[in-house]
């Protein structure tokens, strides 16, 4: 069952997930990279993610490398409708916004010890942030959001390459971009994420809390439009899966950690921003461990 368990998981991380051994990541390490911890200006947004994560690792427990014939691919794009407002600015300082997040994917899984070759195409979950605040300062940007994930997608455990939860899940960001220089050029960023996840009525079932680091330290060049730099993610579990539907041992609490280079250009006459970052994971525990190259699009209207 904690096998089983395993292999539906690992395919139904990008409806907003990490690619964890429990069933309980469900935001998606690696989107996010510099200014992370940034809002854009009140307008109107459109924004998609296009995502492809190999790994041919599964590790146990322990971090060591389970010999299973191992290998998942899986690719997303993933489209975000933000809107950011200046309303409350005057009374909290703060300018207001929300987001509708949607994924689309396809899964790939194949696992020789078990006889498994499965692929599918679905729409994942979708995530919801009705409230989005945040303060831009001379030398910082600061911001806070609480996300929620529906269980809109499909799941069935009778395909290794299910998609879908079953419940909900609450996330609570923080994160803050710092300006080193007058002119902004050179930034640091930290966001920090924190998952909340409801029972899954069907079996009685609560997965494990999860905190998700995203980092990054670039440097821009505004004559250019381009900015480049290096950014990293880094994934725990902080509490115990628990429920009738947990046949494994509850103390294992799966973990990775990634890093990468990415480069950003900006086509001011269109307003369209590009960012592409591709990031290694490394000391993964009770995890896949790849990489994932992400290509991120922004337009404003």
């Amino acid at each position: 069952m904690r096998f089983a368990s395993l292999l539906s998981v690992l395919l139904m991380a990008w409806s907003g997930a990490a690619f964890a051994g429990s069933d309980s990541a469900r935001y998606v390490n690696g989107v996010e990279g510099l200014r992370a911890g940034s809002v854009p200006p009140p307008g109107f947004y459109y924004r998609s993610y296009n995502l492809w994560y190999h790994a041919d690792e599964l590790t146990d427990r322990n971090g060591d490398e389970l010999d299973l014939g191992f290998e998942l691919d899986l690719a997303a794009t993933v489209q975000r409708l933000i809107y950011v407002n200046d309303f409350p600015k005057k009374a909290i300082g703060a300018n207001y916004g929300a987001y509708l997040i949607v994924p689309t994917y396809y899964a790939s899984l194949q696992m020789d010890a078990a006889g498994i070759d499965d692929d599918r195409f679905r729409v994942g979950d979708v995530e919801l942030c009705p409230l989005l605040l945040s303060w831009n300062k001379e030398r910082f940007d600061f911001a806070v959001a609480y996300d929620i994930f529906f269980p809109t997608g499909d799941r069935d455990l009778g395909e290794a390459a299910t998609l879908g939860r079953e419940y909900y899940t609450h996330m609570i960001s923080v994160g803050g971009t710092g300006y080193l220089d007058p002119e902004k050029t050179w930034t640091f960023s930290l966001l920090g994420r924190y998952e909340i996840n409801h029972e899954r009525s069907s079996d009685r079932y609560r997965a494990g809390d999860q905190f998700h680091l995203e980092w990054g330290a670039g440097k821009a060049f505004p004559k250019l439009g381009l900015e480049v730099g290096i950014v990293g993610y880094a994934g725990w579990q902080t509490t115990d899966d628990s429920g009738r539907g947990v046949a494994w041992d509850k103390s294992v609490r799966d973990r990775v950690f990634a890093v990468g280079p990415e480069v950003n250009y900006t086509i001011k006459p269109v307003g369209l921003h590009m960012a592409l970052r591709f990031e290694k994971e490394f000391c993964a525990r009770d995890h896949t461990q790849g990489h994932i190259l992400n290509l991120t699009l922004t337009k404003r209207f």
